[in-house]
């Protein structure tokens, strides 16, 4: 199995983090709509656009064909759980490392938080993003 798709334990199942694919982007909505529902319930001044999905589509499009981003999705038992959407750029030049990684957007389902705290623990401790190379 290669590096980048490396399940993670679970307790009922493992959470294989990989790169997502084209029959991905209908999930990764559900996700991200999910996500932005959260950030409205908390604060209307995050009300959507009226193309909101659309410019979310063109989003990951740019994203996952880009050398500098990656889209990550978990899944556990093959269902999707959560998504990353991380991306390498140049740091200030007051810094000595040239290049940094961010993470832009980061999901995992309402699902998922009655997960243990080993459970949970064990996911965060590893690297999501995988190897750049």
């Amino acid at each position: 199995m290669h590096a980048r798709e490396r399940p993670f334990p679970a307790h009922a199942g493992e959470i294989v983090l990989r790169d997502a694919r084209d029959e991905d982007f209908e999930p990764l909505l559900a996700l991200w709509r999910e996500l932005m529902d959260l950030h409205v319930d908390l604060d209307p001044r995050f009300d959507l656009s009226d193309n909101a999905d659309e410019r979310f589509f063109n989003y990951l499009d740019t994203a996952k064909s880009r050398d500098d981003y990656r889209v990550r999705l978990a899944t556990l038992r093959g269902r999707p759980v959560g998504f990353a959407i991380a991306c390498v750029l140049p740091n200030s030049p007051v810094y000595r490392a040239r290049w940094i990684g961010y993470i832009n957007d980061l999901c995992v389902t309402a699902s998922m938080f009655s997960r243990s705290a080993s459970s949970s623990a064990s996911i965060r401790s590893r690297r999501s993003v995988g190897s750049w190379r």
